[in-house]
């Protein structure tokens, strides 16, 4: 009777033994992969907080390369800057013939670009039409609005031998006057980028003003 009840112990024993394996097998796996499933998450948002800074800064260099235009045209046209303050020299010319506040009757997309010969900003209006930059469904002309990285890690829209990146930047000059009937420029820099399945942007605008024709400040 006795050896019956030590075999019956033992294979309770055991058969507890196994169960708890199991039990602790699964609790095991669970907490593994909810540490992936958060690893991964943590990545993915790091990423994604990484490219909307880089955006920031993409799109501020968009707003500071129109006003830098305002800025240039003012001193190079000093005699006539009331006619000139927004007007664009094509890069490689010295013409002020393009853009100007007065000759824009629709708003129009631009690419903003830097010469390091002239060490300064130019902005130029693709060849081919273009829409509002839209990557998601593909929007007319978006192709002409991707930024490429020099070796100098400058970003630039110039594809030759530059490798190209996940951002997209998109410049809207919109001419506007204001209540004291006053010409200004409506700028809005668009940064568009590809992440998985999604494309987020971000959007900054700015208002540039003749300011030497003001009566008052």
């Amino acid at each position: 009777m006795a050896v019956l009840n030590k075999m019956t112990n033992k294979t309770k024993n055991s058969g507890e033994t196994l169960i708890e394996i199991l039990v602790s097998t699964v609790i095991l796996i669970t907490v593994v992969t909810s540490a992936f499933v958060f690893l991964n998450r943590g990545v993915a948002t790091n990423l994604g907080l990484t490219n909307r800074i880089i955006a920031i800064e993409i799109a501020r260099e968009g707003l500071e390369a129109v006003r830098n235009i305002r800025d240039t045209n003012w001193l190079k046209y000093s005699g006539d800057r009331r006619a000139k303050w927004l007007c664009v020299d094509e890069q490689g010319e010295d013409t002020c013939s393009g853009i100007n506040v007065t000759a824009i009757d629709i708003p129009g997309f631009y690419r903003a670009e830097f010469s390091e010969d002239d060490k300064r900003y130019y902005i130029e209006e693709p060849d081919v039409g273009s829409e509002l930059l839209d990557l998601a469904n593909n929007s007319a002309g978006y192709e002409n609005f991707q930024l490429f990285e020099t070796s100098s890690g400058r970003l630039v829209h110039d594809n030759v031998d530059n490798t190209p990146t996940i951002f997209y930047r998109q410049i809207e000059l919109i001419p506007e006057t204001n209540a004291l009937n006053e010409e200004k420029l409506k700028v809005i820099s668009r940064v568009q980028w590809s992440e998985v399945n999604t494309y987020p942007s971000t959007v900054l605008e700015t208002h540039l003003f003749d300011f030497y024709e003001r009566d008052a400040y």
